[in-house]
């Protein structure tokens, strides 16, 4: 009985979809179709921070058949570096080492041409320093 009862439900429930699908369709709100399927990125990339260092761990993985630019600017648009990814080059690995480099904003750009993806780096070090010898006379 329980399950007769969930068929009929299930199948109530398909119908009233059905029959309302020519409604929607002829309001004239019909969702765009770039929405319904979002498109997906030629390429990928992560950053993680290896530990108990100033070094970033970058990774992107691409299509084979693409080529792309990665590049690292300072926090006035600099160039520091730049990389090119060949056509069959799928996977890269690179160690960005901040160890020698002053505090500040860095970033990191990814592009093929038709798409870019920026992260930000803010490297802040705290310099130590030692505290010079003091004295501490108490008098009477």
């Amino acid at each position: 009985m329980k399950k007769n009862v969930h068929n009929l439900l299930t199948a109530a429930a398909f119908g009233l979809l059905v029959s309302l699908s020519p409604i929607v369709r002829a309001s004239g709100h019909q969702p765009d179709p770039a929405t319904l399927q979002p498109t997906k990125a030629s390429f990928r990339i992560g950053m993680y921070r290896v530990k108990n260092s100033l070094t970033m761990n970058l990774l992107i993985e691409k299509r084979l058949g693409d080529q792309l630019v990665v590049m690292l600017l300072d926090e006035r648009g600099r160039e520091l570096h730049r990389e090119s990814l060949g056509r069959r080059q799928q996977k890269y690995a690179r160690l960005l080492n901040f160890a020698e480099t002053v505090d500040g904003t860095y970033t990191v750009v990814v592009r093929n041409g038709a798409e870019e993806i920026t992260r930000q780096i803010r490297l802040s070090t705290q310099t130590l320093y030692e505290m010079p010898k003091r004295l501490l006379i108490a008098k009477d």
